[in-house]
């Protein structure tokens, strides 16, 4: 019985070496959970302070594409609509309209600016036709209001500022406070030269005063003009709104037809898998999606005490057979290895 045993030990070692010094190459292989994403995610979303945030997510390569804050001042009255066709599940295209922001100081500014600028013109019409119509108390009036802007302006820029010495607010934001705030005091010295003109009279020097005061006032109600424009909040990508329960965010649109799967791989593997190796993503329903890896996050997860890297892969399929953060079983193939190479594979398994 020993001897019959023993040759049968001999067999499958003499088996186990012609296997080995056989050159089979085998393909190599892991199963794993991956967490699907669309590409590309646009939030809009509020905070503190009457901020309104907008960001711009790239899934594919890991960044914020585009980010931008829009800062309201304190005692603005700020409201938010969506367009009437934008509900979720509805599919949007990029510069579709999706929401308006109104600004009740930012129209208030504007209506009083064009009162100015009609005021200006008429300053100037009496200076060209040489008329002496009284109009000392109009701009007695505007001199006050002038004045009456820099003070406000300047309790606000300090304010500003202390918000800028905290980093609460950019740079752009400070600086465009401080332009303001000279602006206005440029405004007072024009005023004030226009009603040395309407008591003294008008020459030519002070016409042309009036008309680069004219030429200000139109390039301030240009700027506020384009201000209101931006408040028209338009999608930046093809894709679908997504429903959000969180009070602070505002909407979301998911890219509709491209997305990206998260896959972690044991770190014991990973030098059997490269990018370029292929992924098979199995759906809930329908055939296979046979993408490849497009990057390998080379910074180790811990998960359970595993150690992990993530792999990433994108690919197109219709919404319709996968769901935005849903997760997916992914099958990947790695390089061909020896047989003995891919025994140990499978140990570590």
């Amino acid at each position: 019985m020993i001897k019959k045993y023993s040759y049968i030990l001999i067999l499958l070692v003499l088996l186990a070496i012609i296997l080995f010094a056989i050159p089979i190459n085998v393909t190599t292989s892991v199963t794993s959970k991956g967490k699907l994403l669309p590409s590309k995610v646009w939030i809009i979303s509020k905070g503190l302070e009457g901020l309104l945030y907008t960001t711009l997510v790239d899934n594919v390569n890991g960044v914020n594409e585009e980010y931008s804050i829009t800062q309201f001042a304190r005692g603005d009255l700020i409201k938010f609509s969506l367009s009437k066709n934008i509900k979720p599940g509805k599919n949007v295209f990029i510069n579709d309209t999706i929401g308006i922001v109104y600004s009740s100081l930012n129209e208030q500014e504007i209506a009083e600016l064009k009162g100015e600028l009609e005021a200006a013109k008429a300053s100037l019409q009496i200076g060209i036709s040489g008329e002496k119509e009284s109009i000392i108390e109009l701009e007695n009036r505007n001199l006050a209001y002038s004045k009456k802007q820099v003070e406000e302006q300047t309790k606000f820029f300090e304010r500003q500022k202390k918000l800028f010495e905290k980093q609460l607010i950019t740079q752009d934001e400070f600086e465009t406070e401080y332009a303001k705030l000279e602006l206005y005091k440029i405004n007072i010295s024009i005023a004030e030269e226009r009603l040395r003109s309407v008591l003294t009279g008008t020459k030519r020097e002070e016409i042309q005063l009036i008309n680069s005061q004219i030429k200000s006032l139109e390039n301030q109600i240009s700027v506020l003009q384009e201000k209101s424009n931006n408040f028209l909040l338009k999608s930046p990508i093809n894709g679908i709104i997504s429903e959000s329960y969180n009070q602070d965010t505002l909407l979301i649109i998911n890219s509709e037809n491209k997305f990206t799967v998260l896959i972690p791989i044991k770190l014991n593997m990973a030098n059997s898998f490269n990018i370029g190796n292929e992924v098979e993503i199995i759906p809930r329903k329908g055939n296979s999606i046979v993408a490849k890896i497009e990057s390998i996050d080379k910074s180790v997860k811990i998960y359970f005490e595993e150690h992990f890297i993530i792999a990433k892969t994108v690919f197109e399929s219709s919404s319709d057979i996968f769901y935005s953060n849903e997760i997916v079983e992914c099958k990947i193939y790695g390089s061909k290895v020896s047989l003995l190479d891919y025994i140990i594979f499978y140990l570590n398994k």
